[in-house]
């Protein structure tokens, strides 16, 4: 027994309102229930039997545990460059953080630690800032959190080597951040709050 027209349009307007985005994979689903349920139809059940068992067989958890799936199998690569791309960054604020308590406790290991800390995180950062299909103002906006990070970790570094020239990439690092970065994360903010 075949479905009628009707009994696929039902099935289509089904998954219409289920939460899966992508309309290729609703439409590879909608084929698939199709079969399954001709198959249950030729075995003596009917349609409105038929769809709830299909349903329940092959979604259990509902359709969206499919799409989601689906995401994680295609993208498993990416997923466990951005677990690593975090953690690498988790470490070196944790590393920092050490070697600024430690420096004020004046503990052996300190300067080792925050200059380690501080590396990481220049070397971190761009790996989070910079992504695909960044607008210019996003772009411009991490260019300045770039650059005002590496002047504040360079100027970190040479203070705590007592070092000349400390003073100065403090000072630029901090321009950078006062004057590019946080008035282009206002704009961000702002334009974001409009949109909303």
């Amino acid at each position: 027994m075949t479905l009628s027209a009707g009994h696929i349009i039902y099935i289509k307007e089904l998954l219409d309102t289920s939460p899966i985005s992508s309309e290729l994979m609703k439409d590879d689903i909608v084929d698939h229930i199709c079969c399954a349920v001709e198959s249950k139809m030729k075995q003596g059940e009917n349609f409105e039997k038929a769809l709830p068992n299909v349903m329940s067989e092959f979604a259990p958890h509902g359709l969206y545990e499919i799409e989601r799936e689906s995401y994680l199998l295609l993208n498993y690569k990416y997923i466990i460059m951005k677990k690593f791309t975090y953690s690498f960054v988790a470490i070196a604020c944790i590393a920092t953080c050490v070697g600024l308590l430690a420096k004020m406790l004046h503990l052996d290991g300190a300067n080792e630690s925050l200059i380690f800390g501080l590396a990481s995180m220049t070397v971190a950062v761009p790996m989070i800032l910079f992504k695909p299909g960044m607008t210019t103002l996003e772009r411009t906006r991490a260019f300045f959190a770039l650059t005002s990070l590496a002047f504040i970790t360079i100027g970190s570094s040479f203070k705590i080597m007592h070092l000349a020239g400390a003073n100065v990439a403090l000072v630029i690092g901090n321009i950078i951040l006062v004057l590019g970065f946080i008035p282009l994360s206002l704009i961000k903010m702002y334009r974001e709050s409009i949109a909303s």
